[in-house]
């Protein structure tokens, strides 16, 4: 497959899963709303709520670092430079950027799609909302990436 084929299946591909991003984004908002408000958004915040002390916290705060934007896309960098040097070949290292550049546009395209308030209450006007979690879709892209070039 041709080079200008590749990336012309990588834009497509990032494409429709933005479009299908926006799409669940709009159901979660729309129709969905107070299904997801009654069955997941207040049982989980009652759950947090009920479950909260200082270890569960100072855990979770770390975990969390680990999905950070800045933690998964140098832990890229690091893992595609050490695995392009030991393989003699860039492809690990554009692998893992190219996961962590899709991550990044699908999260930003979706997040202002979307704009979804957090359980926890409403949120500032110039927040770009809590729909998809990019610690989530980041802590994915990039260890998920790895895992497969690894294994």
């Amino acid at each position: 497959m041709s080079a200008g084929r590749r990336i012309a299946l990588l834009a497509s591909a990032a494409f429709a899963i933005t479009l299908a991003g926006v799409f669940l984004g709009l159901l979660v908002r729309g129709p969905l709303s107070a299904w997801i408000d009654h069955e997941i958004d207040i049982p989980a915040r009652s759950f947090s709520e009920s479950h909260n002390n200082e270890t569960a916290v100072s855990v979770s705060r770390r975990l969390d670092d680990l999905g950070d934007a800045r933690v998964t896309g140098a832990i890229a960098v690091v893992a595609g430079v050490v695995l392009w040097g030991r393989r003699h070949t860039a492809r690990p290292a554009l692998l893992l950027a190219s996961s962590f550049v899709g991550a990044v546009f699908v999260t930003v395209v979706v997040k202002r799609a979307v704009s979804r308030q957090p359980a926890s209450g409403p949120i500032s006007p110039f927040s770009p909302g809590t729909f998809p979690s990019g610690h989530t879709l980041f802590a994915l892209a990039v260890y998920g990436c790895l895992a497969v070039l690894v294994l």
